[in-house]
């Protein structure tokens, strides 16, 4: 079970919205607490791809409009979203597809536009799997922060701040766990 309170770090995005921004909740799972917060003052489009979690998502969040895709299959207009965010979900993503997918984001992100990452908190996984997650089948695929930074950097989105943040998780028997985080803005292309 996810905590119900929304990561601190969730007002970087948030403070430089102004209402009604168009904001992007990649891997949205069940909307709680990162849709369902965004959506009292901004629209707000989640994309992920288990629709039992999107069926839990609408009764949660009946403001937002939610798609139920592969990121790296669902299309978007380019200049669309004010910010994009994604909490726990990018390293569920095949690591040869990662700069792809930044550079999406990039392409989806208008002018000015922001978006926070959360990234796994090891150093490299070419790709595994977990049959004990939760109870439920969970692939894992990541490359270490400094390759992250420079695929950023190539896709024209700047670092403005990094940091580490909780796993989300309120269940005392799952082990403490903490994530690295990017907050970045769109940058001209390099």
């Amino acid at each position: 079970q996810r905590q119900t309170e929304v990561a601190r770090e969730l007002s970087l995005v948030t403070e430089r919205l102004a209402p009604g921004a168009v904001v992007l909740d990649v891997g949205c799972g069940a909307g709680v607490p990162v849709a369902k917060y965004l959506a009292a003052e901004q629209e707000v489009v989640g994309v992920d791809i288990s629709s039992s979690m999107l069926t839990l998502a609408r009764a949660n969040v009946p403001r937002a409009r939610f798609v139920n895709a592969d990121i790296m299959a669902v299309g978007f207009e380019p200049n669309s979203f004010d910010a994009i965010v994604s909490f726990y979900a990018f390293f569920h993503v095949p690591r040869q597809e990662h700069e792809a997918l930044l550079r999406r984001f990039f392409t989806w992100l208008k002018p000015g536009g922001v978006l926070l990452l959360t990234l796994a908190r090891q150093d490299d996984g070419p790709g595994y799997t977990e049959d004990y997650f939760c109870d439920v089948e969970m692939y894992w695929s990541y490359f270490g922060p400094e390759v992250y930074r420079d695929m950023l950097v190539r896709t024209g989105l700047r670092i403005e701040r990094e940091g580490v943040i909780g796993h989300g998780y309120g269940d005392a028997d799952l082990p403490d766990e903490h994530h690295p985080f990017v907050f970045c803005a769109k940058a001209e292309r390099p």
